[in-house]
């Protein structure tokens, strides 16, 4: 009898411990706030979106921070469409950061469009 007195707590244990590590790989609590500590707007759905599509967060939220020190109006979805493109998001961004320091105004999806027609080149 001591001994299921003993199995049911730990298997409650186990169970949530189980479910907090799931929890917080879906649910990227650094990058959230990360984002938010830099001014970016990126939605907690939006993360969780990319931890199942295998989109790194690192990598939109790190690109979101850059355009949005650069003044550079693009969207989390915009960067998110692109990855799973096969595009380069980070690529795109330091070339719009470039091309408006020189005074010539591209847009997000003409960057992006240029970026994949490269792409298919190879």
């Amino acid at each position: 009898m001591d001994g299921m007195g003993v199995v049911v707590p730990v298997l409650v244990v186990v169970g949530l411990v189980s479910i907090v590590s799931m929890f917080l790989y879906f649910v990227p609590i650094k990058w959230l706030i990360t984002a938010r500590s830099a001014g970016v707007s990126v939605e907690l759905l939006q993360l969780m979106e990319m931890r199942i599509t295998k989109i790194p967060p690192s990598v939109i939220v790190n690109t979101m921070i850059t355009a949005h020190k650069a003044g550079i109006a693009v969207t989390t979805d915009n960067l998110m469409e692109h990855f799973l493109a096969g595009g380069n998001v980070q690529n795109v961004v330091d070339a719009l950061i470039r091309v408006n320091k020189s005074g010539i105004h591209l847009s997000w999806e003409k960057a992006a469009e240029m970026d994949l027609a490269k792409l298919l080149e190879t």
